[in-house]
């Protein structure tokens, strides 16, 4: 899992930086902030365990209600794949926005 993420975030921190000395030192800060963003992950993971440890998780499988659990981790991931396709949405639609605007030759009123 780190491999994947990891990786995939350092390229996208690098990729946002057009400087090259700027894209180095995002290369750089990209190793901890892919370990800042693993360890919230982790936390939250963490957390929701002990906050659903008497309720939905028990001692035996049998009694616990993983459904339940499985299904609120299901609707956390549906979020975050909407949220997801959202920012890729608007960064895509803006990158294309600023291409178009850099294409576009200055002219004048068009009437000679």
């Amino acid at each position: 899992m780190e491999g994947l993420v990891g990786g995939g975030l350092t390229v996208l921190i690098v990729h946002g930086v057009d400087d090259a000395d700027d894209k180095v030192m995002a290369r750089y800060y990209g190793s901890h902030t892919n370990n800042f963003i693993i360890g919230i992950g982790k936390l939250i993971t963490a957390l929701s365990i002990l906050a659903l440890r008497r309720t939905w998780l028990e001692e035996k499988i049998n009694l616990s209600r993983l459904d339940k659990y499985f299904r609120a981790l299901t609707f956390l991931n549906i979020a975050t794949i909407c949220y997801y396709l959202c920012a890729a949405l608007y960064f895509y639609t803006k990158e294309d926005k600023s291409e178009e605007y850099d294409q576009q030759s200055p002219s004048g009123s068009g009437s000679e």
